[in-house]
């Protein structure tokens, strides 16, 4: 039950934030359309505006309760790439049991990614496999020994996808499989 209050406490705090963030955008669209448009302060407060709008959406999926409704894997997609250095792409279509895990997993490989990079999602109907590859990987040995093995891994703000993705793992019985090397990982997800 904590797991699904903890949800539910994330998806309240979207929506608390999603409200103000839109009357900040639809203020910024207004000014859009006198003079002052042009001004590269108002661009700064528009960019920063949708970055917060997407990372609430994507975060939604990852930590809240967001299901199918809470838009596709396409969206999802799209709001990671505006918020993240590492840019991912999908093949094939993610079932809506996967999304959830699939959010955390870009989450954990984002991490390693943090310098910038690519991701490559390959979904198919019980599996996701994210081929991950950057210039430099930063190294996150014990949140891949976490999500392998269940070794400890103390909840922290700063890596709770991992913990989050662990649960998910063990509660819908998914197997996980990660390779590193010095220019990129694989992680497939099987369920």
């Amino acid at each position: 039950m904590t797991g699904d209050l903890s949800a539910h406490v994330v998806a309240r705090m979207s929506h608390d934030l999603a409200n103000p963030l839109g009357a900040i955008g639809n203020g910024i669209e207004l000014l859009e359309l006198t003079a002052a448009a042009s001004s590269a302060e108002i661009g700064l407060i528009k960019d920063a505006t949708a970055a917060a709008q997407a990372r609430l959406r994507f975060l939604r999926v990852a930590l809240g309760t967001a299901g199918p409704t809470g838009g596709g894997t396409a969206d999802m997609l799209a709001n990671w790439n505006q918020i993240s250095k590492a840019k991912a792409s999908l093949d094939g279509t993610v079932p809506d049991a996967l999304r959830r895990p699939l959010a955390l997993a870009l989450m954990c490989c984002g991490d390693a990614l943090a310098l910038g990079g690519a991701i490559a999602v390959t979904a198919q109907e019980n599996r996701l496999s994210l081929s991950a590859s950057a210039d430099k990987l930063l190294p996150q040995d014990a949140g891949w020994q976490h999500l392998e093995n269940g070794t400890d891994l103390a909840p922290k703000a700063a890596h709770i996808h991992f913990n989050l993705l662990r649960q998910e793992i063990e509660s819908a019985g998914f197997s996980i499989q990660i390779d590193e090397s010095p220019k990129g990982l694989s992680l497939t997800l099987s369920a």
